[in-house]
């Protein structure tokens, strides 16, 4: 709850800082609702980088590097507590969204956003603090699968 709280400080100060200076800009509404219509696309991105790049190239690269296979997925899964697992599953969702919105700052220079960079400094503080919520809100639903995952 507390990194929920200061990640939810953290995006209020981003947007207060952005809107400060878009609104001086004279930043219309709908370039606002634009922006709220491209963070949804860029967090299903992000999902989708999670799954399909990292968290699959990491079991990839265990295997080839490791050579990890069978039992020694199942011992590994044994030895790191469900705490760590979480701690890993929420490190990776974490590189893909700052990926994502790493990528996101030349797309929205390109779209003609004023202050890209700070655009995706808030979106990648305002999704990180919206999963962190979404991850507590649901963290015993998430626990039983990673128990059944270590069984």
């Amino acid at each position: 709850m507390v990194w929920g709280l200061l990640t939810c400080a953290g995006a209020a100060a981003l947007l207060g800082l952005y809107f400060h200076r878009a609104w001086s800009a004279g930043m219309s509404f709908t370039r606002l609702l634009g922006y709220a219509v491209l963070c949804q696309v860029l967090t299903v991105a992000a999902g989708l980088l999670f799954v399909a790049l990292l968290l699959l190239g990491i079991f990839w690269l265990a295997h080839k590097l490791g050579h990890i296979e069978g039992e020694r997925w199942e011992q590994y899964f044994q030895s790191v507590s469900t705490a760590g697992l979480l701690l890993r599953v929420g490190a990776v969702m974490a590189v893909a969204l700052a990926a994502v919105a790493a990528l996101s700052v030349p797309l929205f220079a390109r779209l003609g956003f004023q202050e890209p960079g700070l655009l995706a400094a808030l979106f990648f503080v305002a999704r990180g603090a919206y999963l962190l919520n979404k991850f507590s809100r649901r963290r015993d639903e998430l626990i039983q699968k990673l128990l059944k995952l270590k069984r």
